[in-house]
């Protein structure tokens, strides 16, 4: 779920930015923040689906299949070399 969490910490970021120009600047100045966000929470929205749901799943088990990839020894090594020759 990083990538929820990295938009939801975009989203966060720019409403703030917003928020702190208060007055001092028009729509048509902020307008690509504004665009940024309404394109963040229809990002989110998709990871909430059934189907974004499970991309994440399988994101997430890639990631610690990954992280787990069994460490051979020098003998184990050995044993594969002279196997393919």
């Amino acid at each position: 779920m990083a990538k929820k969490e990295d938009l939801t910490a975009e989203l966060h970021r720019l409403e703030s930015e917003i928020e702190a120009y208060g007055t001092a600047v028009s729509d048509a100045q902020i307008w690509h923040k504004k665009a940024r966000i309404e394109q963040i929470k229809k990002e989110l929205a998709e990871l909430e689906s059934p189907a974004g749901k499970f991309n994440a799943g399988t994101e997430k088990l890639n990631e610690m299949m990954a992280a787990q990839q069994p460490q051979l020894t020098p003998e184990q090594i050995a044993n594969l070399q002279g196997g393919r020759g």
